[in-house]
């Protein structure tokens, strides 16, 4: 076999499948001769045979005419698919081995069911009488029974095997082909997996005159083993991933030879649908290695990743597998050393967060103790101030003036050091967020889903970073004038902390009073974003003490004070577009002491309206 063959395959192909043509159309007419057209329409639907009334020596070639006329039916019902096979990938896949394989992959057929398969280049072969041939190919089809009955699609459900007309043209002692050989075959599919030599059993087996009687010469059986391993390893490779099949057709020439009989009236068959296999790989093959030293071919199984989808079958050439095989290993050494690195850049950023952690723990409670001082000396000044206001005495009202400048100096030391260190813990905060934040998939250069209550805890630098944020927290709504009132703060990191603290909290409280409304849980502990501070178990919390629900009579019946806390809302919440903001969150102690106002309409809007982050509003 010289590589020189192998020009021209793309024009062999076409005047292969017309010389098949030709040949069936001589068998179509014998069959309508014989009166039994109805027989190939009514085997290609899935029926038996009925040959009743044939005499017996016609009995055998009326049979297996009839067989091959409805296989041919089958195939051009389904659009005369025909693959044609380079005989660079055709030697790789004669030598090829394989394992047990499952025998769904035949499923993979069905992109192109029914199909022709053709070798441009014939592959020499001795049939079972003892003469000389060229296999061209096969005819492929489904089988509803495993010895006789009708045939149907190779994609039907109900088949019980593979049926396969093998195509051989006969020689004569002049090497010259004078007629058309047709092997009928079976591959039975019963069992959910299978391998090759099981199949050529099971054939050699159906063959064979009676049970346990072996074939009739040794011709016969080189001749079934030969064609059955042809048939299955190509027919695995059309099944395999990465099959090497040119999507595109290209139209068959008419071999221009006129039929002129009653069945068909001169008519030109229907041009079949060629796929060049091996196309690109097959002349690699014999461009790296040659027809005499080419490598044995591996099919190999793969479960599939997913529950319905259907098996991998994989093929490579030996040499390819102890290529993949070193690769592999080299990954996986190279993998070992990188989660080596990325154990110890993680043992010690851990040992870093836990050391954030106990200086953040620090700084809350030199915060706590702070804040305690400025409560007591706010008590302290409201005490002196209610005195002041009692006494008459020009004398004490000054002395009682001096103490009260005095607690207030000391009151403004105390809020300048409750927001230094609101600083402080909200900078210890951010940074300890960022550390959680830190996925080991970061040192391997690859992407992963940050922990969300890491990422959250990442305080915004600007009150514009913030507001863009919070919008996305759910059960949140924004005014959409909050940017001006917000714009005036400066950006300092204990407001900022405190802010987002407290919008966090509120989608949290909102989150949780959903959750409860939807399993139908208590809610006693979420009657009120105060209740959830002091009773509810879960999320993000905020100081009790910071939070109002309401305004003070003096304010609510003050129509002065009560008109610069109405603000915006949903129309869907009130008709008028705004509502009053009594309930109110601390966010600052020094100068301008600003707020954050909030209306809960979580009982009947499943939703918190925040419509004012400022300076702390007028209450005289």
């Amino acid at each position: 076999m010289q590589a020189k063959s192998v020009l021209g395959l793309g024009e062999q192909a076409p005047l292969l499948i017309s010389r098949l043509e030709w040949h069936l159309a001589q068998q179509e007419d014998q069959v309508r001769d014989h009166g039994r057209w109805d027989q190939v329409q009514a085997v290609a639907s899935g029926a038996d045979p009925v040959l009743s009334g044939t005499p017996q020596h016609e009995l055998h070639e009326l049979y297996f005419s009839i067989m091959s006329l409805a296989a041919r039916k089958i195939w051009a019902s389904s659009g005369k698919s025909t693959y044609s096979i380079h005989p660079g990938l055709l030697a790789a896949l004669r030598t090829s081995q394989s394992g047990e394989l499952p025998r769904v992959i035949f499923e993979r057929l069905q992109r192109h069911p029914n199909p022709l398969v053709i070798f441009p280049q014939p592959i020499p072969a001795t049939l079972p009488d003892g003469a000389a041939a060229n296999v061209h190919g096969f005819l492929v089809h489904g089988r509803l029974a495993e010895t006789r009955g009708g045939l149907c699609g190779s994609d039907d459900p109900q088949r019980r095997g593979i049926g396969v007309i093998v195509i051989a043209g006969v020689l004569d002692h002049h090497g010259v082909e004078v007629s058309i050989d047709q092997t009928q075959l079976t591959l039975p599919l019963v069992t959910d997996h299978f391998t090759i030599d099981q199949i050529v059993d099971q054939v050699l087996t159906a063959f064979a005159p009676q049970p346990g009687i072996p074939l009739a010469s040794e011709r016969q059986r080189d001749w079934l083993i030969l064609a059955v391993r042809l048939v299955l390893h190509v027919l695995l490779y059309l099944c395999s991933e990465g099959a090497d099949i040119a999507e595109r057709s290209l139209p068959t020439r008419n071999s221009g030879q006129n039929r002129n009989t009653n069945s068909t009236k001169n008519r030109a068959p229907k041009p079949a649908k060629i796929y060049q296999v091996g196309a690109t790989h097959g002349p690699q093959l014999l461009a790296t290695a040659g027809y005499e030293n080419l490598g044995r071919g591996v099919f190999r199984a793969v479960a599939a990743a997913h529950e319905g989808e259907l098996p991998r079958l994989l093929f490579h050439q030996a040499h390819q597998l102890d290529d993949l095989l070193t690769a592999a290993l080299d990954d996986l050494s190279k993998m070992r050393q990188q989660l080596h690195i990325t154990g110890l850049a993680r043992d010690t950023l851990q040992a870093r967060v836990l050391e954030l952690e106990k200086q953040t723990a620090a700084q809350s409670a030199d915060l706590k103790k702070a804040m305690a001082t400025c409560e007591r000396w706010q008590a302290d000044a409201e005490s002196y101030r209610a005195q002041a206001e009692a006494v008459g005495s020009p004398e004490q009202l000054a002395e009682l003036r001096l103490a009260l400048e005095d607690q207030a100096q000391q009151l403004a030391a105390a809020h300048r050091q409750i927001d230094e260190l609101g600083d402080q813990a909200a900078t210890y905060q951010n940074e300890r967020a960022r550390r959680r934040h830190y996925s080991p998939a970061v040192v391997t250069g690859h992407q992963s889903e940050p922990a969300p209550d890491s990422a959250e805890e990442l305080v915004p630098a600007t009150w514009e970073a913030l507001l863009s944020t919070a919008r996305a927290l759910p059960h949140l709504w924004f005014s959409p004038a909050i940017g001006d009132t917000i714009a005036n703060l400066q950006p300092r990191p204990a407001w900022l902390a405190a802010a987002w603290n407290s919008v966090r909290a509120l989608s949290h409280y909102a989150q949780a009073k959903h959750r409860a409304r939807v399993i139908g849980d208590s809610m006693t502990t979420l009657r009120n974003f105060s209740a959830y501070l002091h009773e509810h178990s879960n999320g993000t919390k905020i100081s009790a003490a910071q939070v109002a629900l309401s305004e003070s009579d003096a304010v609510i019946n003050n129509p002065r004070l009560s008109r610069v806390r109405i603000h915006p809302v949903p129309v869907e919440i009130d008709d008028t577009g705004t509502c009053l903001y009594l309930a109110h969150v601390r966010i600052g102690h020094s100068p301008p002491r600003p707020r954050l106002h909030f209306r809960d309409e979580t009982d009947n809007h499943d939703v918190i309206c925040i419509a004012y982050i400022g300076p702390h509003l007028p209450i005289t």
